[in-house]
């Protein structure tokens, strides 16, 4: 999903930068025309470009929040979220590791003599 909105996002600057180029093109073609003088021509350039980028960075802006909104409605959640968790599963898995391992070298062993003896207390109390 994520990827999806990147590459609409891709789209995006590739149609500002085919518009620098139109503009570049139409504002070259005043200059020849007589329309403008070399001077006026960039000077109006680069005004329409500021133009432009500042138009582009609110347009993102807007839809970085509409995707937020969306991706939030749908109940998705962002990848650095995801791997956020798995981290914090790795150390709950290695603390639990742990305390496992603690537990068996504190229980006491099982050896044959004191299986042997909860049988004989069993034997015993059924012939009474």
């Amino acid at each position: 999903m994520e990827n999806f909105f990147k590459r609409l996002a891709f789209m995006g600057l590739g149609i500002f930068s085919t518009t620098r180029k139109k503009i570049k093109q139409g504002v070259d073609k005043m200059v020849k025309q007589g329309e403008l003088t070399a001077a006026q021509g960039e000077k109006l350039y680069k005004k329409l470009v500021k133009d432009i980028e500042k138009t582009h960075k609110e347009i993102s802006k807007r839809v970085d929040a509409g995707v937020k909104a969306t991706m939030s409605k749908m109940g998705l959640v962002k990848k650095t979220e995801v791997e956020k968790l798995e981290r914090r599963i790795l150390q709950l898995e290695k603390k639990l590791a742990v305390y496992q391992k603690e537990a068996k070298s504190k229980a006491p062993a099982k050896t044959k003599a004191s299986k042997s003896r909860c049988r004989t207390n069993k034997t015993a109390t059924k012939k009474k």
